[in-house]
């Protein structure tokens, strides 16, 4: 169901804004123009451990539309948010952007990059969110399987390289990280690139697409990490995470498809984890059932969307 008559009781429901062309505090001049199209979203977990929510918004596009978080206890802590794309509805190169986060709701569109200068045209996409508070996630056992923090990024040059070292739970056998922007402060798309990803640290960047003038300015962060494996948590659900290999990725032939061990369609994280190939590349991801995810990686329009092989690593939840 797309009605949030069908969200638990207990839980923050994500439902569009009944005032969506509220101006955003964060630096309006540079943000698209609101959206009232934004239809109810589905949650599908909450309330356990450092997760508020996990849902699907639908559907977002090229302009920034707010979706209000109605919470029962409003008093949640600083919220880190993860975004992704769940849909290939629009084969353009683009991620998702969230900005403006805060206990009672978010902005969030599409934002495509330009070098070919069709960018984005009406394009539609189902967003999964992931809405946390930082610290550490325990499975059902009470046994630490992961960690979730806030980083920033100063201006400077893209692919400035930073380094995450301080891990709340010390080290990882085989850990999966994302990265994700929860600012806007400037309208030059751009996505964190990470590298060097190991059991005590990793390394990340600000990454703009070759067109633009590779100057961007500071950014707020948000990272999240997962041992690789399959964690059921107190509420039920299940944290699936992993690394894939993928040799070379072309746009719309190759595809990296995953197994999922899930009942029901589950909300995906994905990212690059290597830096082997210096092209930009963001992941985008489709068809995503109980059962497995395809994903595939995006260069801009401009470039030839052949990407050398590269570790792609995901995280899942759902029951």
């Amino acid at each position: 169901s797309n009605g949030p008559s069908m969200i638990p009781s207990f839980a923050p429901s994500l439902l569009p804004s009944a005032s969506p062309s509220v101006a955003p505090s964060e630096n309006p001049s540079f943000l698209p123009s609101a959206s009232p199209s934004i239809q109810p979203t589905t949650c599908y977990m909450t309330d356990v451990d450092r997760f508020i929510a996990v849902g699907l918004v639908r559907y977002i596009g090229r302009d920034s539309s707010r979706v209000g978080i109605a919470m029962e206890t409003p008093e949640c802590g600083s919220i880190a948010m993860f975004d992704d794309l769940q849909t290939f509805n629009n084969k353009n190169t683009a991620t998702s952007r969230v900005h403006d986060i805060s206990s009672s709701g978010f902005y969030s569109f599409v934002q495509g990059e330009q070098s070919a200068g069709d960018g984005l045209i009406n394009s539609k996409e189902i967003l999964g969110v992931f809405i946390m508070n930082e610290g550490l996630l325990h499975d059902s056992s009470s046994a630490i399987v992961g960690e979730v923090g806030r980083i920033k990024i100063s201006s400077g040059r893209s692919l400035t390289w930073f380094s995450k070292s301080d891990f709340l739970a010390g080290r990882y056998v085989n850990p999966v990280v994302i990265v994700r922007l929860n600012s806007y402060t400037e309208r030059d798309p751009c996505h964190i690139r990470l590298r060097n990803v190991g059991f005590d640290s990793f390394e990340y960047a600000l990454e703009e697409w070759q067109y633009l003038d590779q100057i961007h300015s500071e950014q707020e962060v948000v990272y999240m990490i997962v041992e690789s494996g399959t964690h059921l948590l107190s509420n039920g659900r299940t944290l699936f995470a992993g690394v894939q290999r993928d040799e070379q990725l072309n746009r719309d032939s190759d595809r990296l498809t995953l197994a999922l061990p899930f009942s029901s369609s589950p909300v995906v994280l994905s990212q690059v984890q290597t830096f082997n190939d210096p092209n930009p590349v963001v992941t985008r991801m489709d068809s995503i059932g109980s059962s497995s995810v395809s994903i595939l990686m995006q260069e801009e329009e401009s470039q030839g969307q052949t990407h050398g092989e590269e570790m792609i690593g995901f995280i899942s939840y759902g029951r």
